[in-house]
C-alpha cells in the first residue's frame, strides 16, 4: 500500500479532517479513559498498543470527556489518542481493502496545525516532529488494527487562510480572527503579506463557561440549546437564559475587539473587511455586527475553513 496523505485540523474543540471516503468528518477534541461504555452513539474508541501487554483505551468525543486545550497539550498522551483517532478514520478503506491494511504498515505523510504564535516560535514543530516522524506505531480505532509508520509531518500554522480568498479580496488591509474552542487567532494582512498577529486563550470555551458561571447551568445544555435557551431546566427549575446568554456575548466580543485594536495600533479604521472562521464564527456574528462599522463576512462552513486552507499548503510545501 503507499503513502497516504493524511492532514488533520486538531483543535481545542474539535478535530477536523477527511475521512477514507474523503469527506469532511469531525468529532469533539475530548478523551476519556475507557470505562465500559455501553452507548457509543457519535464517539470513537482507540486502543494504544504501547508494548508488550500494555494497552490503553480511550473513549474519543464523549460529552464528559476531557477536552485537551492546556498550551502543552501537543505532548501529551491525550493528543497523541485524538490525532491517531483521527488517522484511524482518515485510513478506513472499502470493506475489500480492510485485510490488506491489517497485515500491511502504512505509511502516512502528516500535515498538522499549530497556533500562529507558537508555530512562529519553532520549539513545538521540532517537537511534534521528533516525537511522531519517521517511528512506527500500533494502534486499533473502533475495531480496525492498524500499524503505520509516519514518513513525514509537516507543521502548518493556523489562520492563513488569506490564500483562500480572491484577487480583489486581499488588495486591501483585513482581519482576521479564528474563533478556536481554547485559543482566538487574530491575523491582519495587506495584500497575501502577514502583519500583526495574536494567539489569546480565550476561546469559545471562555465564553459558555462563564455563561455556566452566571446561570448555573451545565455546559452541555448550553451547548445544546444555544439556539433556544428560553426555557432551560437549571437545578430542577425552568430558566430563561436568553438575557444572561445576550450580555455574555456583548462581554466577550468586546473585549476580542478590544485586544485586536491593541494589536492594529488602537484602533480597525484601517481594516476594509472582517472575516471570521472556525466554530465560533457563527456564534459571535451577529454581536459583533452590533460594535464595529467594518464589512464583516464569515467563511462558507467556518468550522472546515483551517482545514481546507492547511490543504492547499500541504500540497505545496510537500
Amino acid at each position: 500500500m503507499g503513502k497516504k496523505d493524511i492532514i488533520i485540523d486538531l483543535g481545542n474543540g474539535a478535530v477536523k479532517f477527511r475521512n477514507g471516503k474523503n469527506e469532511l468528518v469531525c468529532f469533539k477534541s475530548t478523551t476519556k479513559l475507557n470505562s465500559n461504555e455501553y452507548d457509543m452513539t457519535g464517539k470513537h474508541e482507540i486502543i494504544l498498543h504501547e508494548g508488550i501487554n500494555n494497552n490503553i483505551y480511550y473513549v474519543i468525543g464523549d460529552e464528559e470527556g476531557e477536552y485537551c486545550v492546556t498550551q502543552r497539550r501537543y505532548i501529551t498522551e491525550n493528543y497523541k489518542a485524538l490525532l491517531f483517532t483521527a488517522i484511524g478514520i482518515a485510513l478506513e478503506s472499502e470493506e475489500e481493502n480492510k485485510e490488506e491494511n491489517k497485515e500491511s504498515i502504512i505509511g502516512v505523510n502528516l500535515g498538522i496545525n499549530l497556533p500562529l504564535t507558537i508555530y512562529k516560535e519553532k520549539n513545538m514543530e521540532i517537537i511534534i516532529k521528533n516525537k511522531f516522524e519517521s517511528k512506527i506505531f500500533e494502534f486499533k480505532v473502533d475495531n480496525n488494527e492498524y500499524k503505520i509508520k509516519i514518513e513525514n509531518v509537516i507543521v502548518m500554522p493556523e489562520n492563513l487562510v488569506v490564500g483562500l480568498l480572491k484577487q480583489d479580496e486581499v488588495k486591501y488591509k483585513n482581519l482576521f480572527f479564528d474563533l478556536g474552542n481554547g485559543t482566538i487567532d487574530i491575523l491582519f494582512t495587506e495584500g497575501t503579506k502577514l502583519g500583526a498577529m495574536k494567539t489569546e486563550y480565550i476561546g469559545i470555551d471562555t465564553l459558555i463557561k462563564t455563561m455556566c458561571e452566571k446561570s448555573g447551568a451545565r455546559k452541555n445544555q448550553l451547548i445544546k440549546y444555544w439556539d433556544n435557551l428560553s426555557e432551560i431546566s437549571v437545578k430542577g427549575n425552568q430558566k430563561n437564559l436568553n438575557d444572561i446568554k445576550e450580555d455574555t456575548l456583548m462581554d466577550y466580543v468586546s473585549e476580542l475587539i478590544r485586544i485586536a485594536e491593541n494589536v492594529n495600533g488602537g484602533n480597525l479604521d484601517d481594516v476594509n473587511r472582517i472575516y471570521l472562521l472556525g466554530g465560533g464564527a457563527n456564534l459571535i456574528e451577529k454581536t459583533m455586527k452590533m460594535f464595529i462599522k467594518n464589512d464583516i463576512k464569515v467563511f462558507d462552513n467556518p468550522q472546515f475553513t483551517n482545514l481546507l486552507c492547511l490543504e492547499e499548503m500541504f500540497k505545496n510545501i510537500k
